[in-house]
């Protein structure tokens, strides 16, 4: 994906949640993404770009979501499921993080699933 196709999902989540600012999406070679109210800006980390389509729009939504709602309790987990429905995309939760993005639904095909640690 293109820093404008990045950008495309943040003003488009951030539409849809009824924020009064488009984020703007920066790439950068960090551990973890990152949601800076101050600036306006969002962090997504280079090496998430490799894990496929899917796995980078729910990434950015996930970072956009936190405009709304800053910790990963329920409010966030709705708001940040709310935002992936349009792009046919259903998280499965592992504590706070997505492991696994399925199509449409908890029984739609596996889209994302997160390697498992070595």
């Amino acid at each position: 994906m293109t820093n404008a196709d990045l950008q495309a999902v943040s003003d488009l989540t951030a539409e849809q949640l009824h924020l009064n600012l488009n984020p703007k999406v920066e790439v950068h070679e960090v551990q973890k993404g990152r949601v800076r109210p101050k600036t306006g800006k969002v962090t997504i980390p280079n090496w998430a770009l490799s894990r496929g389509e899917p796995y980078v729009i729910a990434y950015v939504i996930h970072e956009v979501c936190h405009y709304k709602f800053m910790g990963h309790g329920q409010n966030f987990r709705t708001c940040e499921m709310s935002a992936l429905k349009p792009w046919g995309l259903f998280p499965i939760y592992s504590r706070a993080y997505i492991k696994e993005l399925r199509q449409g639904s908890v029984n739609g095909p596996t889209l994302y699933k997160r390697p498992k640690r070595a």
